[in-house]
């Protein structure tokens, strides 16, 4: 099982799987509180940054394999 990458240690490279990255973000919530969820989010290698607006990327990993079809 892979494990999560802090943003703090390394970025997405273009030799990692595709586009897109589950990626642990932190959202501002009502009354100045943050909530953390897990979301699919694509990196821009180009402008070196997440395609994400209102989110903080925390923590990313690329997306596992899909389960094997009988």
């Amino acid at each position: 099982m892979r494990e999560w990458i802090s943003v703090k240690e390394r970025l997405p490279e273009k030799a990692d799987t595709g586009w897109d990255y589950l990626a642990r973000v932190v959202l501002p919530a009502d009354g100045g509180t943050f909530v953390r969820r897990t979301r699919v989010i694509a990196y821009d290698f180009f402008d070196k940054k997440w395609c994400c607006t209102g989110m903080i990327v925390t923590h990313w990993m690329p997306i596992p394999e899909p389960p094997k079809e009988d």
